[in-house]
């Protein structure tokens, strides 16, 4: 589900999403950004979302304090959780 669509869409609203969905899984799996690609990897199964934390975190242009608010995480665990992103991914995400 994308959060920006809701849980229902009509086919005429889709938009790009419209493009995308008709794309074969592994398809659009090579289109992603390697660092990306081995977050997905590295968390398949796990409990603790580190996707969800980069996509708060890139929600929110960077914002760590606000990042952190949304997912009621003290700014320290905020600040762990990016560097794992960081080590998993070999991306910078100051840059």
């Amino acid at each position: 589900m994308v959060k920006a669509l809701g849980s229902v869409v009509y086919h005429c609203d889709r938009g790009a999403y419209g493009l995308l969905a008709e794309l074969p899984p592994d398809r659009l799996r090579r289109s992603l950004h390697p660092g990306l690609a081995s977050l997905l990897e590295y968390e398949d199964g796990k409990i603790d979302s580190l996707v969800s934390t980069l996509e708060a975190f890139l929600d929110h242009a960077g914002d760590v304090k606000r990042t952190a608010e949304q997912l009621h995480l003290h700014r320290g665990s905020m600040y762990y959780r990016l560097r794992r992103i960081q080590a998993i991914t070999g991306t910078d995400l100051g840059d």
